[in-house]
């Protein structure tokens, strides 16, 4: 059972990142710009052990927002081309930038 999580975090979102990627059941996390500022993939045959992941994730003091989804069928995965990594602004420029 694969589910995907979006979360929206607030204020510093390091810990928040590293509680994510050090969790078994999460195969996939990246940061990202638009809706979410993290979104996962967490898989295991285990729903109850899902559930409570993603209560974990929820109850992290960074995130205020979470959205979930269930995989029905993967078309395609295909993590062999380098990803590069743009800089990423720090939300507190982007804050201000958007209030001018």
């Amino acid at each position: 059972m694969k589910v995907g999580v979006g979360l929206c975090l607030t204020g510093e979102d390091h810990d928040a990142v590293a509680a994510a990627v050090q969790m078994p059941e999460v195969e996939f996390a990246a940061e990202s710009l638009g809706r979410f500022d993290l979104i996962a993939t967490l898989n295991s045959s285990d729903p109850a052990e899902i559930a409570g992941r993603l209560e974990q994730l929820r109850s992290l003091p960074e995130v205020h927002h979470m959205e979930t989804w269930m995989h029905v069928r993967t078309h395609k995965e295909d993590y062999s081309q380098p990803m590069t990594t743009p800089t990423r602004p720090h939300r507190q420029t982007l804050m201000e930038s958007s209030t001018r």
